[in-house]
């Protein structure tokens, strides 16, 4: 559970895509067709910052937004004679503090319990096995906090599936040949 879950945070999908001409011109091409920011917007927008060494590109929806949704980092790369976007799409890093944050707490928070059971056991002269499992009982709430919140990552990162295609779309749009 502890690796599925750093994997869940801290993880993301590899992605490579094959782009035309010289890794800085495949960046100032890129750059071009992808603005900054998008201001007041009725249209979702792809968005950020381009350059050669480094990437980053998200999607900005014109209404609510998915704090779950993946931003792609990564960098052109010239490989075998040609040049690919190189990277992969991950939680923003505002999303990964939150939710490390969440699970740090809940598990401090069952240390704590089972902890105060057995200090609480044995000054009431009771065996110490009482206190780990009052300790293990109070902890349960916490635990079910933590399948919560594994549990809403994983469909609001599965909601957001589609964010990473349209990031995709839009830097192969940037290279199709009637591009500017």
């Amino acid at each position: 559970m502890p690796t599925s879950l750093m994997s869940e945070i801290y993880g993301g999908e590899e992605a490579s895509i094959l782009v035309d001409g010289s890794p800085e011109q495949a960046a100032r091409r890129l750059r071009q067709s992808t603005p900054r920011r998008a201001g007041l917007t009725f249209t979702d927008k792809v968005v950020g910052s381009v350059t050669p060494d480094r990437v980053s590109l998200r999607l900005r929806h014109r209404s609510a937004r998915n704090a779950f949704a993946p931003i792609f980092r990564g960098r052109f790369e010239h490989l075998r004679g040609r040049t690919y976007l190189t990277g992969r799409f991950g939680l923003r890093r505002p999303a990964q503090v939150f939710m490390t944050v969440w699970f740090s707490l809940i598990a401090l928070f069952c240390a704590a319990s089972v902890v105060m059971g057995v200090v609480a056991s044995s000054t009431k002269g009771l065996p110490i096995w009482t206190g780990i499992v009052a300790g293990g009982l109070f902890a349960l709430g916490a635990i079910a906090f933590g399948l919560l919140g594994f549990a809403s990552l994983r469909a609001s990162k599965r909601l957001a599936k589609a964010d990473a295609d349209r990031i995709i779309d839009h830097v192969n749009s940037s290279f199709a040949n009637d591009a500017v």
